[in-house]
Formats: C-alpha cells, sequence, structure tokens
C-alpha cells in the first residue's frame, strides 16, 4: 500500500508526516529538521522556502513573506483590516477584495496572493513526501484547518495543496486532528472523554474542548486568540539581549530593522533551546555595526523575564472553562499542540491547573497537529466528496450509556452516552474457565453504575472452556442488536428494546 500523508502548515511552521507499513511519524527535511519554518523570499528567478528561506530574511526584507496564513484567512472587507496591514513586514493591500503582497524581486515589484505563497509552502511539504514515497507523483494527505474555516477558504487551501502536487483526500479541523494524533477514544470505543485542547503557536492561541464518544469527536466549546504567542516571548528574549548589547557598546541595535530581525529570528531559536537545556549560548554575527554578539542566557532568566507573558498565554483556557461551564475537574484529557508549548514551565503551568487530568506531552507539540492528520489519513480509502459542501450535519446519538456483564459478574462500558447512531463494534469475550457458555447481560443507565435498568441477554452455549467469542454490536435507528460467534456455526443474537 503506497504511503498516505498528513500536512500541517501554521503561520510559522509547517510538518508533515506518514503512515506507511502501519507506521506513523514525521518526515524529516532536506536539513534533517522534522518542522520547517513557513517562510518564502521571491528572489528574481526563484522562490527560496524554508530553512534558507528564514536564514535569509534579515538580508531581504522586501522580499519575505512570513505568517502568511494569518494573512490567507484576513478579510480585506473588515473593519480591522488596517490593523492587519501594520502587522506585516511588507507591504500588504486590499486589490479588488483580494488580499495581496508587494514584494520587491529585484529591481521590479510583484504582486503576490498568499494563495500563491500557500502553494510555495505546500510544494516544500510535497519535496519531503518525495522523500518518503517515491512511487506516486500525487502523494494522497489529510490537511489540517482552524476551526470554523469558511467554506470559500476551505476551496482555496485545498486548491493552493493540489496545485503544489497534493491529492486531497480531505480536511479536518486542528483540534480534532490533536485528537486524533492520541488516538483518544479510538483504541477503546466505550471511553467516553472530555479533553481540553490547548494550542499556542507564533502568532495565535486558542483552547477547544473535545467530546470523544463511541470513537467519534464533537466539538463542544471554542476560543481564539489573536496576538497571544510564542512571537511575543521571542520579542521579550529579543529586548533583553538589545538590552545587554546596548550596555555593553552603547549602540542601540533597535535603530535598524536588519539588526532587529537579525535579533528576533535568533531569539526564536535561542528560546526552542532553552525548552530543552538549562542554558543556551546565544550569538549572533554582525549584529549591529559589524559587531559580532555573544551571550549566554539561562532558562530560569528567560522564565523570569517571561513570567507575565506566559500566564497571559493561559487565557483561552480561562475563558472556555468560563464559557462553556467545565471545571478542571471534569476535563479528562489534556493535549497541548503548537510550537510554544514545548517550553517546560508552560507544560508544568498547564499541568497544574488540571491535576486530575491526564497530560497528554508524549508528542512533541510542533508535530501534533501533523501527527493528526496523518492517523486520519490512515483511515480514507478515497479522497472525499467535493460535492458535499456542509461543514457540519446533525446525527441521532444515544442519551444513555449501555453497559454489559459477561460471565465474571462485572458491568462493564459498552457503548457511552452521546454515541452518534449507528454504531457498530466489534470485541472478543472468552468463555469463562470451567464453563461451556457464555452470558452476556445488558443494561442502560446514566454515565455512572449506580442505577441500571436491565434489557436482557444473549448467550452462547455448548462452547468449549477458554474458548475465544466474537461479540458483534450493531445500534441502528430500528434498535440495539447483539451477536455472539464463534467464528465457525454458532452463533446466539438478541435485540434489545432502547428508549432513546
Amino acid at each position: 500500500m503506497a504511503a498516505v500523508f498528513g500536512v500541517h502548515v501554521g503561520n510559522t511552521t509547517a510538518s508533515l508526516s506518514c503512515f506507511k507499513d502501519e507506521k506513523l511519524d514525521v518526515v524529516a527535511n532536506e536539513a534533517g529538521y522534522r518542522v520547517t519554518p513557513a517562510v518564502v523570499v521571491f528572489h528574481e528567478k526563484e522562490r527560496v522556502t524554508g530553512l534558507e528561506a528564514k536564514a535569509g530574511a534579515a538580508r531581504n526584507l522586501n522580499s519575505t513573506i512570513t505568517h502568511n496564513k494569518f494573512y490567507m484567512h484576513a478579510d480585506p472587507n473588515s473593519e480591522n483590516f488596517e490593523d492587519v496591514r501594520e502587522k506585516s513586514r511588507g507591504k500588504v493591500y486590499a486589490d479588488d477584495g483580494v488580499v495581496k503582497y508587494l514584494i520587491q524581486e529585484g529591481e521590479k515589484e510583484l504582486k503576490i496572493t498568499p494563495d500563491e505563497v500557500a502553494t510555495c509552502i505546500y510544494k516544500s511539504m510535497q519535496s519531503i513526501a518525495d522523500t518518503a514515497e517515491r512511487s506516486v507523483k500525487a502523494h494522497k494527505a489529510v490537511l489540517t484547518v482552524p476551526l470554523n474555516t469558511p467554506t470559500a477558504l476551505l476551496e482555496r487551501t485545498r486548491s493552493a495543496a493540489e496545485a503544489a502536487g497534493f491529492e486531497v483526500l480531505q480536511m479536518i479541523s486542528e483540534p480534532c486532528a490533536a485528537v486524533l494524533a492520541y488516538q483518544v477514544g479510538i483504541q477503546d470505543p466505550s471511553q467516553n472523554c472530555l479533553c481540553l485542547v490547548f494550542r499556542s503557536g507564533g502568532v495565535s492561541s486558542d483552547a477547544t474542548i473535545v467530546s470523544a464518544a463511541g470513537g467519534v469527536y464533537s466539538i463542544e466549546s471554542f476560543v481564539h486568540m489573536q496576538d497571544l504567542g510564542g512571537d511575543q516571548l521571542n520579542r521579550i528574549l529579543a529586548e533583553f539581549i538589545a538590552d545587554e548589547f546596548q550596555r555593553k557598546f552603547k549602540l542601540d541595535p533597535r535603530e535598524s530593522k536588519r539588526s532587529m530581525a537579525k535579533l528576533l529570528s535568533a531569539a526564536e531559536n535561542w528560546k526552542h533551546i532553552l525548552s530543552n537545556l538549562n542554558a543556551a549560548d546565544c550569538f549572533v554575527e554582525s549584529l549591529h555595526e559589524g559587531i559580532d554578539y555573544r551571550v549566554n542566557v539561562s532558562r530560569a532568566r528567560f522564565e523570569m523575564l517571561a513570567s507575565s507573558n506566559l500566564q497571559d498565554l493561559l487565557q483561552p483556557i480561562h475563558e472556555i472553562l468560563k464559557q462553556s461551564g467545565y471545571c478542571t475537574d471534569q476535563i479528562t484529557h489534556v493535549i497541548l499542540s503548537g510550537g510554544t508549548l514545548k517550553i517546560p514551565k508552560l507544560q508544568k503551568m498547564v499541568a497544574d491547573l488540571f491535576s486530575k487530568a491526564e497530560i497528554l506531552t508524549g508528542l512533541s507539540p510542533d508535530e501534533v497537529l501533523a501527527l493528526g492528520a496523518g492517523r486520519q489519513a490512515s483511515y480514507l480509502p478515497a479522497s472525499w466528496d467535493k460535492t458535499f459542501n456542509e461543514q457540519s450535519i446533525t446525527v441521532q446519538a444515544s442519551s444513555k450509556t449501555i453497559y454489559y456483564m459477561p460471565s465474571d459478574g462485572k458491568w462493564q462500558c459498552l457503548i457511552p452516552s452521546s454515541t452518534p447512531i449507528p454504531f457498530m463494534r466489534k470485541m472478543k469475550l472468552t468463555v469463562p474457565e470451567g464453563g461451556s457458555e457464555l452470558v452476556v447481560e445488558v443494561a442502560e443507565g446514566g454515565s455512572e453504575k449506580g442505577s441500571l435498568t436491565k434489557l436482557g441477554m444473549v448467550s452462547l452455549n455448548e462452547m468449549k472452556s477458554g474458548a475465544s467469542v466474537l461479540m458483534e454490536i450493531k445500534w441502528t435507528n430500528t434498535g440495539l442488536q447483539i451477536s455472539l460467534s464463534d467464528g465457525r456455526e454458532k452463533r446466539g443474537v438478541a435485540e434489545f428494546p432502547i428508549s432513546d
């Protein structure tokens, strides 16, 4: 089977995962890094993307595009578009209702749309995909998109990826991709989980509460905050280094846009180093007036400088708990995504808020979304129906939890409440040792097992002790059916009345 891919393109970085031979992992770029800068530089004869573009950004301020995703989502007809324009390093303007960049390409000015820049970034992801799977030209992929992305913008995103050479199987929301990455509620569909997905990237942060029931994810609440992310921390570190430089050389690098561009780019790298080490050796070649500068910054110093900003980054969490009415004890899982959440201090602050929840940090936060998209790609046999434009549909769901009790005498969750109908599940049971019969009792009730209403039972007789039995559960609009089978001829079937 050919490989399938998951692609996440953010404001500051992009990453790609690959599912092949039943294994899922992030694919590194040609430099060996698993995350690629979402930066594009326009030269006279070529367009440079990724690490090389980021390294040359300070020398090519007027031809470098950063934070393209932000401008791709910007509305040129909105009242705050002037504020959007002011955030750009280069020239951004509205041309007949379309956002465009004015790029200095050599001696001429070039008008470029965010969609064209997005295609450049997807092409760099396509090149990385080529290293993992060379047997096909158009790689099948699932893309991540922000929650509540308008249909027109979904189409533009798909078109940008297809222009780069991808065959788009589907686009999924970033919060659901994060939950999929950890397979919450997938490996055990009887789980009924309430997940908080906390994402903090370069220029924005958000929190989403996702419920997982019967292997299906539902968005309960969502809070997004712009201008709240890792770029603020980069500036704090850059300002500190600028102060140290000025104190030593009596020169202020803030007087030069190029010097500060160098410093901000370097500060981002130092921030990532301090997420893994206790100190960073900070060096910038020709920082200002031809002077090289080196200084050592400890993690403790960085955390002290950024203490108030780290607290501010938790605002989406506090807001979503207030908005949704949930308390921290009701959250079962917390998932961290976005490069900013690699900071150990920030991880600890989140963990302290949710002392009873499972904090999922087994995957690198800046790879979580690509891995979730790759996991979804592994489930899809074919590409999506392009004629289907609905972003959400209403389905029937169970209001009660269905329990079962095999011969060991313990009630267990079979189908959690809020599971969408129709529902199907298969699981294996074992005939008790010394017995020749498997009996399964079925009951319904609330999320707790205190008060259950028995619905009936299903059994399979004349079995060998310790034999394996397949239990198949089907719940449709006509009712709940449970069958037991030895995989050959013997079969027991029962249908149960459900109050839903």
